[in-house]
């Protein structure tokens, strides 16, 4: 019976790591399981928006990107929340979960430019770049402890190892999921009857922020004009099922939801002032209806006392 030396294991674990491969050390379901949590304390720590028309208008831009999943992600039931929060981010979790920061609003001009957003985000769940993202970091992890122990080195070098374990294979990483959320997301918001064309004039609003200062959404979310441009090259078939969307009947007006969910509102609010004047008339009347009784009942005691006085003085005149 033959057994594997530690420096063996750690060689293998080197060599995964070095060649760029991914242990499958987390499933699916802890991460869901962890997101879920932590959407819920960010929920409890930052304060949601309670505008009716934002909250409409971004269920809405939601709802229709939801709505061309393919399954099993179209099945589930996505948590969508807004943060009333001046960040110029959005996200979205393994499990359906989608988080809009209020800031985004100020850069994304309009509904076709939110579900670029949207469609972006939540592309990264529908390919899984989260648990690749997951697995490749534990493993890279590992490959830090194995690089260490195959070099004979101290923390000296492992330091060496984990500083190129994170620009050689870390920030590549992101940049394919990067571009891979950008030309899934584009179809999905294409899908939805959504214009794709909105998504390059969203990165130059995000490139005119950069003046100000970087947008939290870029400090994961690299722009630059090879992602324009890269976006430029996707055009032509995100704009066919663009086009196939409209045909279909697909063609969101989530302004107008807007507009009837503000109106709902304006009613309730109106039937509510017109109980309460209702209320107030119907007090009003009740008191003048008192007060009129009280006067009427004060008058009939003072003729009653006049007659009792006329009554004694005729009988004291006779005697």
């Amino acid at each position: 019976m033959t057994t594997t030396s530690p420096r063996t294991i750690a060689l293998l674990l080197a060599v995964l790591w070095l060649t760029g491969c991914a242990l499958p050390l987390v499933s699916e379901s802890e991460l869901e399981s962890a997101s879920s949590q932590q959407f819920q304390e960010m929920r409890a720590q930052i304060p949601v928006s309670t505008d009716v028309k934002t909250r409409a208008y971004v269920n809405c831009v939601a709802s229709a990107i939801v709505a061309q999943l393919e399954k099993p992600y179209s099945d589930k039931d996505w948590d969508v929340e807004i943060f009333d929060s001046d960040q110029v981010n959005a996200f979205a979790m393994p499990g359906g979960r989608i988080g809009v920061f209020t800031g985004i609003l100020k850069v994304a001009d309009n509904q076709d430019q939110l579900a670029a957003v949207i469609g972006h985000e939540v592309a990264h769940v529908t390919q899984q770049h989260s648990l690749k993202r997951a697995n490749r970091e534990m493993t890279t992890q590992a490959g830090v402890i194995a690089g260490t122990a195959v070099l004979g080195g101290g923390p000296g070098v492992g330091d060496v190892v984990a500083m190129g374990a994170q620009l050689g294979l870390s920030l590549p990483y992101s940049r394919s999921n990067e571009t891979e959320a950008d030309t899934v997301g584009l179809d999905y918001m294409a899908s939805a009857g959504f214009n794709p064309a909105e998504s390059i004039q969203l990165w130059k609003n995000m490139a005119k922020q950069t003046k100000v200062g970087p947008p939290e959404f870029l400090s994961t979310h690299p722009a630059g004009d090879s992602r324009i441009q890269d976006l430029v090259k996707q055009l032509p078939a995100a704009l066919k099922l663009y086009n196939e969307a409209q045909a279909a009947g697909r063609r969101p007006t989530c302004q107008h939801v807007v507009e009837q969910a503000v109106g709902g509102a304006n009613v309730q609010m109106q039937t509510a002032g017109a109980s309460r004047g209702f209320l107030v008339r119907h007090t009003w009347c009740c008191l003048l209806r008192s007060i009129s009784q009280v006067v009427r009942y004060s008058r009939r005691l003072s003729g009653l006392d006049t007659a009792l006085r006329w009554r004694r003085c005729r009988q004291s005149s006779r005697l």
